[in-house]
């Protein structure tokens, strides 16, 4: 075979391989664009830390005190952001002047808080958001319409 078949024989190998390449990669990439998509961004380091908080016990008692207070030596402690949403709070009719206590139990700080929201006259709830520890009055549940 002279050169310059083969060449042109090895374009076309050279060629197909590329179109094959490009299918390949264009098949891969909707895979890879599919996964991205669905994706959760990676945990920020704060948002980390307040979930290695919530799973630590507590080795301290709250004196009674302000539910606002309680949350800044909670935050204080565990050197995390913890954020009242004072106005939904507000709008639900729920006063974060509320008195808590809790004695030192050796829990994991989430049951802690959830006992420290059981002493709250309407029921408010914690969420992680964005690196910081959210206090906001709990969503009401609508009862379901009865059946007929």
């Amino acid at each position: 075979m002279c050169s310059r078949e083969l060449l042109i024989r090895r374009g076309r190998q050279a060629t197909v391989c590329f179109v094959l390449a490009l299918i390949a990669l264009s098949s891969g990439l909707g895979t890879l664009v599919k996964a991205w998509q669905t994706a959760k961004p990676a945990d920020s380091p704060e948002t980390m830390r307040i979930k290695q908080a919530l799973d630590a016990p507590v080795d301290f008692a709250i004196e009674p005190q302000a539910f606002q207070d309680a949350m800044h030596t909670i935050a204080t402690h565990y050197r995390i952001r913890i954020r009242l949403d004072r106005k939904g709070l507000a709008a639900a009719g729920i006063d974060t002047a509320v008195e808590v206590q809790m004695g030192k139990s050796g829990k994991p700080l989430r049951r802690v808080l959830a006992a420290l929201a059981s002493q709250f006259p309407k029921p408010v709830e914690f969420q992680v958001r964005d690196g910081e520890l959210v206090v906001t009055p709990k969503p009401r549940v609508k009862d379901p319409a009865p059946a007929k």
